[in-house]
């Protein structure tokens, strides 16, 4: 495809004849990059590095025709499985320059491809060989999005069929944007991807709802934004488990190291949970299941708890979760009094628990574009009862169970593709 910047070679009849001389001489440092590059003896990634300068020297002079020569035949000759003598975004640029938009029609094919040619982070695999920064890496973006218009006009004489002719479009705004994105301030970005870019790929879909390019739109050209159904948290702090009824006798108030494990779907919320507590004696003695347990025998705590509960109220400060679970309370010699005691024993209890949560948040986090006040860091405060279900003399009745954390809490906000 010929660009409008090119000129036809019969016009070349047209110089007079004592011009000749002059123009030949005016030429002569823009002979054919074919030429150049047959008559030259330097490895192929000096050439494929000559030829870039070359065509970065050419676009600052507008003589696109050299520009289309070099960038062709570079493709032709030098590029292979292992040698890249362009960046992706980078042909896709020069595509537009020259007037040829072969390569952006295949672009979901060439991303795909070029992802598979680097790592995580745009670096390129060992064994594949990219051009290093030059000045057409630092360059070509910014010269294209200050002729941007000239593109576009261009896209717009060359092109008729419609669905392309809107693709193109899109696509250089895109490219252009790419390009200069680090000019901008970060609600300048979010206000172009979201409120102009974004609009314009949806009427694009919604227009050509079967078009070949619609994989490309929605992954680069739409940024919709929609909360993830899944979330998980941890939840770090202190508690205390007061007895109640018939327990309270017994079994003094224990102090508990508290640890939350929480996994969010939607707005069910399922938590596990795990007390330590601290040595504690007992209130009076007793004897169960044949053993005595004595007020000068310390005994540790430790509770677990598995439950749901359900978001009742979520705003940007609170988070309000009302659950029920099912759990068990250890109760156990400790260590240090297993001599005393005569005997290495503890006593088990299933209990059910209901309660409720609720989550102060303190600071929110950013994913993308959009802020998520799902996604925070807060003070979480919780109220439970903890029913005690079995035959045990001693725990019978429940424990009142208060526990204040510190928590951390991830539910994203994510791109709808």
């Amino acid at each position: 495809m010929q660009s409008k910047f090119s000129f036809s070679i019969y016009s070349l009849f047209l110089v007079p004849f004592f011009l000749i001389p002059n123009f030949l001489q005016a030429q002569q440092d823009s002979l054919s990059i074919q030429q150049k590059i047959m008559e030259s003896k330097e490895s192929d990634q000096m050439i494929i590095m000559r030829t870039r300068n070359f065509i970065y020297n050419k676009l600052k002079t507008g003589n696109i025709t050299d520009v289309a020569n070099a960038f062709n035949y570079a493709l032709r000759n030098y590029e292979s499985e292992k040698v890249k003598p362009f960046w992706l975004d980078e042909k896709f640029l020069l595509s537009y320059w020259v007037g040829d938009y072969n390569l952006v029609y295949k672009a979901d094919s060439l991303d795909n491809d070029f992802k598979s040619q680097v790592d995580y982070w745009g670096y390129p695999n060992r064994d594949i060989l990219f051009p290093q920064k030059d000045e057409l890496t630092v360059e070509l973006g910014i010269m294209t999005n200050k002729n941007k218009t000239n593109l576009a006009e261009n896209v717009d004489s060359l092109v008729s069929d419609n669905e392309k002719h809107d693709f193109l479009i899109l696509f250089l705004d895109w490219l252009t944007f790419s390009a200069t994105d680090s000019e901008m301030t970060y609600q300048e970005q979010r206000d172009y991807l979201v409120n102009d870019l974004t609009p314009r790929a949806e009427k694009f879909l919604e227009t050509y709802k079967d078009s070949q390019f619609a994989p490309f739109v929605r992954k680069y050209f739409r940024y919709v934004y929609v909360l993830n159904n899944f979330g998980y948290g941890l939840q770090i702090g202190l508690g205390a488990l007061m007895p109640q009824g018939e327990a309270s006798n017994y079994l003094n108030t224990e102090y508990t190291l508290v640890m939350d494990f929480n996994l969010n779907w939607k707005r069910a919320l399922f938590d596990f949970g795990v007390d330590m507590g601290v040595p504690r004696t007992l209130k009076k003695p007793f004897e169960y299941e044949g053993k005595f347990w004595n007020t000068d025998i310390k005994h540790n705590y430790y509770a677990f708890y598995l439950s749901a509960g359900y978001v009742a109220k979520e705003t940007d400060f609170i988070k309000i979760i009302p659950h029920l679970g099912i759990g068990g309370i250890n109760v156990s010699v400790c260590e240090e009094d297993k001599d005393k005691a005569g005997d290495d024993f503890s006593m088990t209890q299933a209990i059910v628990q209901y309660g409720i949560t609720c989550d102060l948040k303190l600071g929110g986090s950013y994913f993308t574009f959009e802020p998520s006040t799902y996604s925070y860091s807060g003070i979480s405060f919780s109220l439970n009862y903890n029913q005690f279900l079995g035959s045990n003399p001693v725990m019978t009745g429940g424990m009142l169970q208060l526990r204040i954390t510190y928590t951390l809490f991830t539910r994203e906000i994510v791109r709808e593709m």
